[in-house]
């Protein structure tokens, strides 16, 4: 599903999201575009990289560059929630580590229920919402990896 086009599912079909919260507010991506979820490991800095890329984790002998959602999307609250937690994502262009206050699971909802982001909070979150659904009386944000991944890339 791409940003302002219908979705190519049936109502009948579901799609798994995992759910994480970062600085206490929920978000999710689609569960194929996570292949794992881990500790963070050391981070090396990367001299002259932007804020919310604090530098790259070893994670099987590959460098991958760690990316900061709370810095990047200037969420704010009361401080982290929950183990700090690795998101190792796959976009079609990046593969990256995301940093995650806590994983709360993978859910399967049909694909109906993710409907038009209306996400309240900071403009970048709105801006990287791809859509939203309504989980446990509560509205969780479905982020575009690919949009979010290549905005961090280029700052």
């Amino acid at each position: 599903m791409k940003r302002g086009e219908a979705s190519v599912l049936s109502s009948e079909e579901t799609r798994a999201i995992l759910r994480f919260r970062v600085m206490r507010v929920e978000l999710a991506l689609f569960a194929d575009q996570v292949e794992e979820v881990t500790e963070p490991a050391e981070i090396t800095p990367i001299p002259c990289a932007p804020p919310h890329v604090p530098g790259v984790v070893p994670v099987r002998g590959e460098a991958l560059p760690l990316f900061d959602l709370a810095l990047f999307l200037g969420l704010s609250g009361d401080g982290a929630d929950g183990m700090p937690r690795m998101l190792i994502v796959r976009s079609a262009a990046y593969r990256v580590g995301v940093l995650c206050d806590h994983v709360l699971g993978v859910t399967a909802v049909a694909a109906a229920a993710i409907q038009e982001a209306r996400v309240c909070g900071p403009p970048s979150l709105r801006r990287y919402a791809l859509g939203e659904v309504e989980l446990r009386g509560g509205v969780t944000p479905v982020l575009d990896l690919e949009a979010l991944l290549a905005a961090g890339r280029a700052q």
